[in-house]
């Protein structure tokens, strides 16, 4: 495969690498309380490091990608 192809379909040496982050809440926690916890993940572990996420779920718990903002990969930092 040619060289603007792999980076086009982000194979090979242009692949960009995540993680899966999954969480649960305590069961009695109202929706409005998940909300909270979510809202900070996000802001808080999210973006301040220049990451985003996809994905989602409800109340216990949620399942997202997380992978580096713009190109490349998320580290362990």
């Amino acid at each position: 495969m040619r060289k603007r192809l792999r980076k086009k379909l982000h194979v090979g040496e242009f692949q960009e690498l995540g993680f899966e982050v999954r969480f649960r809440v305590a069961d009695n926690l109202s929706h409005d309380a998940f909300d909270a916890v979510v809202d900070v993940f996000i802001s808080q572990a999210i973006e301040a490091h220049e990451l985003m996420c996809g994905g989602g779920g409800k109340n216990p718990e949620w399942h997202v990608f997380v992978t580096r903002e713009g190109r490349g990969s998320a580290t362990e930092e």
